[in-house]
């Protein structure tokens, strides 16, 4: 058997879809949704990789109104994954939490010991306790990491790019949030 703490670990440490949109059918979707002011309806993986590839259903999507979402979204064909190409592909189709919200979810969750897995991109020897979460697809790369040093003082950095015409170059902003943290390391 798969335990809720079993999928947790997967959809943290290695952004596993299917233990999120398991994750997701648990917990329910009005739960998610009151958690969050811009994501309704809160999509499941599945749902938004389907609508991203099915131009029709993307359509009727974007064109209906709160109601009319819900009910399109009961009726989607499994997505063709043959149609990613690797591009950025429908951004409007995502999870939207400002850079506040973000550090407030993980400021909720960051004693809870899967957030601790991976300290992304901090050197987790600088600090008492990281809890770090990444997300990326083609064209939206973001992370936000937890931060308390051993004086008790603690931080919460968070960075999303989106760009809808290009692939990002991960690298760069990668290195870029590296150099963020080791000087956020530096503060008194």
């Amino acid at each position: 058997a798969v335990t809720l703490e079993t999928l947790a670990t997967l959809m943290i440490s290695i952004s596993d879809n299917t233990a999120t949109d398991a994750l997701i059918d648990i917990l329910g979707r009005d739960t998610l949704e009151a958690r969050t002011t811009h994501n309704k309806p809160f999509l499941t993986t599945r749902e938004a990789f389907s609508l991203k590839v099915d131009a029709d259903a993307l359509t009727r999507y974007r064109d209906a109104d709160a109601a009319g979402k819900y009910d399109i979204l009961t009726d989607l064909n499994p997505p063709d994954l043959a149609g990613f190409t690797g591009e950025p592909m429908a951004l409007d189709i995502e999870w939207f939490f400002s850079m506040n919200e973000l550090c407030e979810q993980m400021h909720a969750v960051k004693d809870v010991p899967l957030t601790q897995i991976s300290p992304g991109l901090a050197n987790a020897d600088r600090w008492q306790q990281v809890a770090y979460k990444g997300g990326s697809e083609a064209g939206v790369l973001a992370f936000v990491t937890w931060l308390e040093a051993a004086s008790g003082e603690a931080y919460c950095v968070a960075v999303a790019q989106n760009d809808p015409d290009a692939a990002l170059d991960e690298a760069v902003l990668s290195r870029l949030y590296r150099n963020l943290l080791v000087y956020v390391a530096t503060l008194p």
